[in-house]
């Protein structure tokens, strides 16, 4: 237990590569989600074409 690491070191951080990771993460995020959302309303096309 002694030996436990009691000081940490920080590296500098750039809020801007921040932000662009963050807008990169959100684009991802909308990408998938407008696909994910015109998969289903495909799916919601087809299945009311051969359904009824």
């Amino acid at each position: 237990m002694a030996d436990e690491q009691t000081t940490y070191e920080y590296g500098a951080v750039d809020h801007r590569e921040i932000l662009e990771e963050r807008q990169r993460a959100w684009n991802r995020f909308v990408q998938f989600l407008t696909w994910s959302v015109a998969g289903i309303a495909l799916t919601l096309i087809l299945l009311a074409i051969f359904l009824v």
